[in-house]
């Protein structure tokens, strides 16, 4: 009969074992597929998206659709003006260079000092 019963698919996957586990290997690699395309797609319009990704670990479907949700409010905050949109075509922040681990910048050294200074610290 169509649609079937509750009883008839609790009996299949309470006496198969085997199907059991391939649906649940399916449904896993599903869920991967989807929070994959989550990932690419929150780097690609730069939008939050770890809630979305922990939402499928439980199902895919929703986390799609929360993140759909996601985008769709970034997006008018955006337009508001209430949120930074990054725009993929900027330049690249100028690269400075950092000091070694457990070194700081002579500038960095400089506003330590005066800091102290002004604090009344001895500072070596």
């Amino acid at each position: 009969t169509f649609p079937p019963s509750l009883d008839a698919w609790v009996s299949l996957f309470h006496e198969n074992r085997p199907a059991v586990a391939v649906s649940w290997v399916l449904l896993m690699g599903a869920d991967a597929v989807v929070a994959t395309v989550i990932a690419l797609d929150a780097i690609r319009d730069h939008v939050p998206c770890a809630h979305s990704i922990g939402l499928c670990l439980f199902f895919g479907p929703t986390a799609r659709l929360c993140h759909g949700l996601t985008l769709w409010a970034t997006g008018v905050l955006r337009k508001l003006g209430l949120t930074r949109a990054r725009v993929a075509s900027a330049p690249p922040a100028p690269s400075t260079k950092e000091p070694r681990p457990g070194q700081a910048s002579a500038a960095a050294a400089a506003a330590i000092r005066s800091r102290a200074k002004a604090a009344k610290v001895f500072v070596e």
